[in-house]
């Protein structure tokens, strides 16, 4: 049996959202969120965990000591930090002695970006989010803790806690940008919402570096008054929440002053620290108490508290409704529905689980 034919406004709306759809000659469609990538450190693996449930799908092994994993905005590539590092090649230098023999640098020495010449290499991976397949792998001057990609996509940035710096990969060339001296003991860092900056928090001397994208140098060193750990971004970029690791405080800092806006002293010892995806409330993982703590983003006034054995790393799913935490204490992975923090699951692992990436 033949059908009548649509009318007209019909299939004008037909063919403008087609139109819409098309990028480049492509049908694009709304992308699905992707899986929880959780780093499991020593086990040397990556986890690949269910949104909702927790579950873990698979574990993508041979990846030494991943401690830090960043995805980027369009889903395609997933960047996998490495604390593992390895003895630099020694490289033949002139000598007084025989002919053709080599000596090793002197400890104090300089290298490339300014890292000590003695310093190890780390290789970081490129990898397909879908497969787990390596793509590319870019070595590194030093171990990697924390990892962040910009908006854009193209820049992944890396900490060196132990040599006072931070590294920047180019995604497009697949090669090192650069590394930079932002100040002692460089923890976390992230992007501004709008990519022109990169905040990047010293723990070991009590500063926040900004930088400028792109050519990487450090605009400003912003005080504070603890050693900043942990942070996360207020979706509007003027709120940056930090969680001193060593003092117990959570401070909201301005980014575009470095003006303290409210602070919070938790009492012990923290680590992880997440933003609600509605931007409202702030969990953060109180290590030393075997509890996570709701605050609330405005005024860091707490609003919950939840029983958990040595929390670590804390990640918040807008998708699924979730909220995530790994611990010391086991290697679990505790999760929570966001809306009324019923637990839903608390799931075994092959190992400690660290920095989280997901859509």
């Amino acid at each position: 049996m033949r059908h009548a034919p649509l009318p007209r406004r019909y299939t004008r709306l037909a063919a403008t959202a087609l139109a819409l759809a098309l990028v480049g000659g492509r049908l694009t469609l709304p992308a699905a969120a992707g899986p929880l990538y959780l780093p499991l450190g020593n086990a040397d693996g990556v986890a690949v965990v269910d949104h909702a449930t927790g579950e873990v799908r698979q574990v993508w092994e041979g990846l030494p000591a991943p401690h830090g994993v960043a995805l980027t905005p369009d889903g395609n590539t997933l960047v996998v930090g490495s604390f593992a590092e390895r003895a630099r090649p020694m490289k033949a230098m002139p000598s007084a002695g025989k002919a053709g023999q080599g000596q090793m640098p002197h400890h104090g020495q300089q290298g490339e970006g300014g890292m000590p010449s003695d310093a190890g290499v780390t290789t970081i991976s490129l990898l397909d989010p879908a497969s787990g397949e390596v793509r590319q792998r870019v070595d590194l001057p030093g171990a990697v803790h924390h990892v962040a990609v910009d908006p854009s996509g193209r820049w992944a940035a890396f900490t060196h806690p132990g040599y006072g710096r931070v590294s920047v990969v180019d995604l497009q060339a697949g090669a090192l940008a650069g590394t930079i001296a932002t100040g002692e003991q460089p923890n976390y860092l992230l992007f501004s919402t709008d990519g022109s900056q990169l905040y990047v928090g010293n723990a070991g001397e009590g500063t926040l570096a900004v930088l400028k994208t792109g050519d990487w140098t450090v605009e400003r060193r912003i005080r504070l008054p603890v050693g900043p750990g942990h942070m996360a971004l207020a979706p509007s970029g003027d709120r940056l929440y930090v969680a001193d690791a060593a003092g117990g405080v959570v401070l909201a800092v301005a980014p575009a002053s470095g003006q303290v806006l409210a602070q919070r002293d938790l009492g012990d010892a923290l680590h992880g620290l997440a933003l609600a995806p509605d931007g409202k409330t702030v969990f953060v993982a109180v290590t030393g108490g075997d509890r996570l703590v709701a605050l609330d983003a405005t005024t860091l006034t707490p609003t919950a508290e939840l029983k958990v054995p040595a929390p670590f790393h804390v990640t918040t799913l807008a998708d699924s409704g979730r909220l995530m935490v790994s611990s010391t204490a086991a290697p679990v992975l505790h999760v929570w529905k966001l809306n009324n923090l019923d637990h839903v699951a608390a799931i075994q692992l092959a190992g400690i689980g660290h920095q989280t990436a997901h859509r």
